[in-house]
């Protein structure tokens, strides 16, 4: 600070001539009384009885009064301006403010009144009472030493910033739930299609949204950027957010809107902390390269849950340098109470691509905070020029951009639009002046979904299908249209974006020329052979060849094709060879015309399978019947009776091992665990049975309500059906069971991945003819029951029938296909 006593006859000029090391003088107006003598002015001359404060490139003195020499280097300066103006003498305290100034510490305090000259504490002394509180127009200079080096100081930390992926709102649900994107509640509707580029209201429409019907429970803009306000006379620089109304809002939290560095953190006024609180500054590197800056006014710390004022930088929770991740809450809002010229809790929320300013963080402006075309206060209305220059002021001398619509437009993060994609676009009534109709066609299409034509006066609120493939909007096309013409396209509420907003994607569309959408193929289906899977497909109108995406695992998309396995120029029906088998494959299909590619078709799965071997190849088994019959009638309890050797109990297995250990009479079972493995006969809980005659090892049915139980039924004709995969196959073969055939093999059910639906032979040879429902061994098959069981073998005698097999009493039968019965699985036996 200086004052003009010996060089009063000086102008700004001829002294920055003397001393080039002198780069910028700001002036201090103590002797004015409308509350300037808070600000800091460029000075245009030297006044008496005013001070001023220097910035230097370098090391200087200037002298004052001819008694004192004010040493200012370079490091001095890095703190921000060490003018401090006090409005009332119980405002500023020296303590507080020495207490406040690390990682500087204070070697001696200047004042300078308009009344009084200069003084000089000298901290080595005790500061008495009269000396600890300034008089209201006192001006504060601090001579501070660094305890950091010049570099230090004036070289920001941001090594370590990494790029942003995505932003966020700053306050409340910060735009989104667990289930769904919040949509921005804006002031003004619908926000002049952004206010930075056309508003052209003249008078004030500073009005706040009021909170009515649903906006009384939403976060919302409550008073948008580039608004008028006349009581400031110019335009307001942000947007202001609230989630309640007047201080209900005070302690609410405030967040960071993407990962950065903290830049800022001063006081929002130059007139005193208690005018205006807190204002915090981020730095957020784009993947450009550009930096972008997020203000947030009027905040206090994030301790304070009540919106009390901290008195101290070192209150808050965060520190100049520090990194902080998006959705980290940096900050609370202050109690209007604690501010004096702010009656209300809100957050000023502002962005800017330009870096602010730490000493006067709205340069340029009318001295209020607020923008006019001139640089004044036009407290009477602005003309449409007017505005339109003022605009330009903010954007062009201060970088600032609308936040909530930047936001909108970039909103790119893990909780939103993973995967989405646009790979169509559809016209109809492309003709200049007319309404068309265009319909974006892509995957996880959010509906947030924005559409705009270039140059049209409208579009509609786009229509989002159910499934998010498709959104439909109705466009004004501008009367003058001809050739291409661009559309944007953004994952936005509101109006339409701005075209040179980061995120928003590009997509060209023809006057006079109407384009359909071409549509993915229908009726797909999978049938899996030996080693191979064979797809078929309907033929799509349009299209001139197809892709066919293979992977083993569901879930193909667009987003991931580049991914999986590829067939081009694909033509209906199509067999993909060299297959694994018992590996379950999935695919998908999209047509193709010229350089465009359709949606992909529904998912189809299908698991190829290694020829089946008919049971004549296995070992027989037994019948289980151990007794005789009588002539003429009657049956023995024993195989006795007439020509007894002639009779099944004399023969076979159930005479050479007729016990019980392992299964009745001959019959020689093992239980096994879900993993395969070999159980005692005693076991109470087991899988599967492996019959150790035939080798076989069946499924064993529960009763748990999965895919194993014993209540479910199917159609006949999945997987393994015998014809199932023969070009010229006859009568319907039904996918029911498709899902315990391949979920079996994918879990490896009892240790194996190559599960079938049985041949009607191989179900015979576990039916125990020496009982009945069910005619089978239930201590090694529990939950049977007396049932029908599809065989894999369709009926010669009708293409509509296939054989199936009753447990009752043992008898087998064809049946027509699209009846519902029982299906037990088999394995081995190769």
């Amino acid at each position: 600070m200086i004052s003009s006593a010996v060089i009063d006859e000086h102008t700004v000029q001829e002294l920055l001539s003397e001393k080039p090391e002198i780069t910028t003088i700001m002036e201090y107006s103590g002797g004015q009384s409308d509350g300037s003598n808070h600000s800091y002015k460029p000075a245009s001359s030297i006044q008496p009885l005013h001070g001023y404060w220097v910035h230097s490139s370098e090391s200087t003195e200037i002298n004052l009064f001819g008694q004192l020499a004010l040493p200012i280097d370079y490091s001095h300066l890095t703190s921000g301006w060490n003018m401090i103006g006090a409005n009332s003498p119980d405002q500023l305290q020296l303590q507080s403010t020495i207490e406040s100034l690390t990682p500087y510490s204070v070697e001696r305090i200047y004042t300078y009144s308009s009344d009084g000259g200069w003084g000089v504490y000298d901290l080595s002394r005790a500061i008495s009472d009269s000396q600890n509180i300034p008089s209201s127009r006192s001006g504060i200079w601090v001579n501070l030493v660094s305890q950091q080096t010049p570099e230090q100081l004036t070289q920001p930390n941001d090594q370590e910033l990494e790029v942003v992926d995505g932003f966020d709102y700053p306050m409340g649900d910060r735009g989104y739930t667990d289930t769904r994107i919040r949509t921005l509640h804006e002031q003004i509707n619908p926000e002049n299609n952004d206010t930075y580029t056309n508003n052209t209201v003249s008078t004030d429409n500073h009005t706040r949204l009021a909170i009515t019907g649903a906006n009384a429970a939403n976060w919302r803009n409550s008073q948008d950027a580039g608004s008028y306000y006349d009581d400031m006379g110019g335009l307001h620089p942000g947007e202001d957010w609230n989630l309640g109304a007047g201080n209900s809002d005070a302690g609410e939290a405030i967040y960071a809107i993407a990962d950065g560095q903290v830049h800022t953190i001063a006081h929002t006024y130059s007139s005193g902390l208690g005018n205006g609180g807190w204002t915090i500054v981020l730095e957020h590197r784009l993947q450009n390269g550009a930096n972008l800056y997020s203000i947030y006014t009027h905040v206090t710390s994030a301790n304070e849950t009540a919106g009390g004022l901290t008195g101290q930088e070192e209150g808050f929770t965060i520190a100049e340098g520090d990194m902080v991740d998006k959705g980290e809450m940096v900050a609370r809002l202050v109690h209007g109470n604690q501010m004096a010229y702010i009656t209300s809790a809100h957050l000023h929320f502002e962005l800017r691509t330009q870096e602010p300013s730490q000493t006067d963080l709205w340069n340029n402006d009318n001295g209020n905070g607020y923008y006019s075309h001139d640089g004044s206060k036009d407290t009477d209305g602005m003309t449409a020029a007017q505005i339109q220059t003022a605009i330009t002021t903010m954007q062009n001398l201060v970088g600032l951009v609308d936040p909530s619509d930047y936001v909108e437009a970039n909103r790119i993060a893990p909780h939103l639009l993973t995967g989405a994609v646009v790979n169509q676009i559809a016209t109809q009534g492309m003709t200049p002046g007319s309404t068309a109709t265009i319909t974006v066609a892509g995957e996880s299409l959010s509906s947030q979904i924005a559409i705009s034509l270039h140059g049209s006066s409208s579009c509609t609120i786009p229509i989002v299908s159910q499934d998010g493939t498709t959104a439909t909007v109705d466009c004004k096309v501008p009367s003058d249209a001809a050739g291409d013409l661009r559309l944007y396209i953004a994952h936005f509420s509101g109006s339409a974006p701005i075209p040179d907003q980061a995120g928003i994607t590009e997509h060209t569309v023809t006057i006079g020329e109407d384009a359909l959408l071409l549509q993915p193929p229908a009726n797909l289906t999978a049938t899996a052979g030996d080693g191979s899977v064979t797809l078929s497909w309907d033929a799509v109108n349009g299209a001139e060849s197809y892709t066919v995406y293979r992977a083993t695992e569901s879930g193909i998309t667009l987003a991931n094709v580049s991914g999986v396995e590829q067939t081009l120029n694909a033509t209906s029906p199509i067999t993909a060879s060299n297959l694994t088998n018992g590996t379950t494959y999935w695919f998908a299909v999209t047509s193709i015309k010229d350089t465009t590619e359709s949606l992909l078709s529904e998912e189809v799965s299908a698991t190829p399978q290694a020829a089946v071997s008919t049971v004549t190849s296995l070992p027989l088994n037994d019948t289980g019947i151990t007794w005789g019959g009588n002539y003429s009638s009657g049956n023995n309890q024993s195989c006795i009776g007439e020509t007894i050797s002639a009779q099944d109990c004399s023969h076979g297995r159930d005479v050479t091992h007729n016990d019980d250990s392992d299964g009745h009479a001959g019959f020689s079972f093992t239980k096994l665990d879900s993993s395969g493995s070999e159980l005692p006969a005693s076991a109470e809980s087991w899988s599967c049975v492996k019959d150790n005659i035939t080798g076989l090892i069946w499924e064993v049915k529960s009763d748990d309500g999965g895919i194993h139980d014993k209540d479910n039924t199917y159609r006949w004709g999945g997987l393994s059906a015998i014809g199932r995969d023969h070009v010229n196959r006859k009568g319907s073969y039904y996918d029911d069971w498709n899902g315990l055939v391949n979920g079996s093999n994918s879990s490896a059910f009892c240790g194996y991945s190559d599960w079938r639906v049985p041949g009607r032979e191989a179900l015979r040879s576990i039916v125990n003819y020496d009982r009945s429902n069910p005619a089978i061994d239930t201590s090694y098959f529990p939950n049977s029951g007396s049932a029908w069981f599809w065989s894999s073998s369709p009926y010669a005698y009708g293409s509509y029938s296939a054989w199936e097999f009753s447990f009752s009493y043992g008898y087998v039968d064809g049946y027509d296909r699209s009846f519902s019965y029982h299906v037990r699985l088999v394995r081995g036996g190769q």
